[in-house]
């Protein structure tokens, strides 16, 4: 009898076994026995990581010219509210005050075409027998010219009656 109390407990074959049992008792330990798993996993502690220390990046002095100016331009902290921008004022409107917004009044210089100075223009191609349908302004010797000139625009506009006909209609 001593050799029986050691042997391990047999486990049931099926659930079908536990349900022929009688007592309430031992079909719950057959049932624990059939269901319960061998050995429960170890669940372990989480670790908690040691927070990270944040290290301070060495200051780095801007050498180059271009790296100062960036370096500048990037604290700027803008004031105030920024610009609206309408997407119904175009760039059309705006030079030509097509809308009630872009009226600017009458005797304002504007620039027209582009504004430009060219210091030294040079060209191959000279007209050294400039010509005309009037005689008088014909040349008929060959003129003495140079290949390097300077070139410039100034071109302007002004509006001097505003509001022609009605509430539109201007004279530029």
């Amino acid at each position: 009898m001593a050799y029986a109390d050691t042997l391990a407990p047999v486990k049931p074959a099926s659930v079908d076994a536990c349900v022929a049992l009688a007592s309430n008792a031992d079909r719950l330990a057959c049932y624990d026995a059939v269901f319960k798993p061998s050995a429960l996993p170890v669940v372990q502690a989480a670790v908690v990581p040691e927070p990270v220390k944040k290290i301070d990046k060495p200051v780095v002095q801007p050498e180059t010219f271009k790296e100062k100016v960036v370096d500048k331009v990037s604290n700027i902290k803008v004031i105030g509210k920024a610009p609206t921008i309408e997407p119904t004022s175009s760039l059309l409107d705006q030079r030509w005050e097509l809308s009630e917004k872009s009226k600017l009044g009458v005797w304002n210089i504007r620039a027209y075409q582009p504004v430009y100075l060219l210091p030294v223009f040079w060209t191959s191609d000279k007209n050294e027998f400039p010509s005309s349908p009037n005689p008088n302004n014909t040349v008929t010797e060959a003129q003495n010219l140079k290949s390097t000139e300077s070139k410039f625009q100034i071109s302007l506009k002004t509006k001097a009656w505003e509001n022609i006909f009605g509430n539109n209609g201007d004279l530029w």
